[in-house]
């Protein structure tokens, strides 16, 4: 067990383990139709499920619990999200949460070609498997002042994929300021260094970090978000291989408020990613 730390620290300081690119993740995953249709995945309309990819979003003038459960990708993916009443102690809150996330029948090809023609798949042995995530999630905010508000989600998990089995911790943190009565800025950092997975007892897979900006601007009926984010192949902050170009992505949302119960979405990330959508806010169920 030792060596597994040492080489956890070894590997922290050093980046000498590389992320293969952007690893999807439970902050890089749209798990709402919303979050789709924004393309950026902040969300400034529903504090208490935004708070899981904005950790400073909170309500503190009344208290909330909530259950969402979203079907995705014509049913290739599922998530439902559990949040309780947030708790106040001193001079911070506090709120746990439960979420799991479901890939179901991925196609297993690695015996596609292990029969006596290796030169022709044996489309039979094509076995299909889930992949189950399961999350704790545990939420620490607090009101600096009347325009600054910080927050930090602490993420542990267990990832059942087929036969293998993985644990770790992930987490990210958010800062939200308050400019005056129309412009909000935050920064947000995703899978901040250490995040990780330990699969069986001889492999760590440390994730990529992301850096997200984001001004947002209300005037009459309308609100402008302007996401700029950063995703860095390596985890190491200080090595070389952490800046790129090539890892700047930007998207824009614009809401438009119809009434007090309908607000109209669109939103652009690049000029392949074009979204839309709606929510529509009620009293009852």
């Amino acid at each position: 067990m030792n060596k597994i730390y040492i080489l956890y620290l070894f590997s922290f300081i050093n980046g000498a383990m590389i992320a293969p690119g952007n690893i999807p993740n439970i902050f890089s995953l749209p798990l709402s139709a919303l979050e789709i249709a924004t393309s950026n995945g902040v969300g400034l309309e529903n504090k208490l499920f935004s708070n899981l990819k904005h950790p400073a979003q909170f309500s503190s003038s009344k208290k909330q619990i909530g259950f969402t459960f979203s079907n995705l990708f014509s049913n290739e993916l599922s998530s439902s999200i559990f949040d309780f009443s947030r708790k106040y102690k001193f001079n911070f809150t506090y709120q746990f949460g439960l979420i799991i996330i479901s890939i179901s029948d991925i196609p297993d090809t690695r015996e596609l070609f292990s029969n006596e023609n290796e030169f022709f798949p044996d489309y039979s042995s094509i076995k299909n498997f889930n992949f189950n995530q399961y999350f704790f999630k545990i939420n620490f905010a607090k009101n600096i002042n009347i325009k600054n508000k910080i927050g930090i989600n602490i993420l542990p998990h267990f990832y059942q994929f087929d036969s293998m089995k993985g644990y770790g911790v992930l987490a990210n943190i958010s800062f939200l300021k308050q400019l005056n009565s129309h412009v909000k800025y935050s920064i947000i950092l995703n899978s901040i260094p250490g995040s990780f997975t330990m699969w069986g007892n001889n492999y760590i897979e440390f994730y990529p970090i992301e850096l997200r900006s984001n001004i947002s601007l209300s005037f009459y009926k309308i609100n402008i978000n302007s996401l700029l984010d950063y995703n860095s192949e390596s985890i190491n902050i200080f090595g070389p291989k952490f800046w790129t170009k090539d890892g700047f992505d930007y998207s824009i949302s614009v809401n438009y408020i119809v009434n007090k119960n309908l607000k109209l979405i669109l939103s652009a990330r690049g000029m392949m990613h074009l979204g839309g959508g709606f929510v529509f806010e009620y009293n009852g169920l």
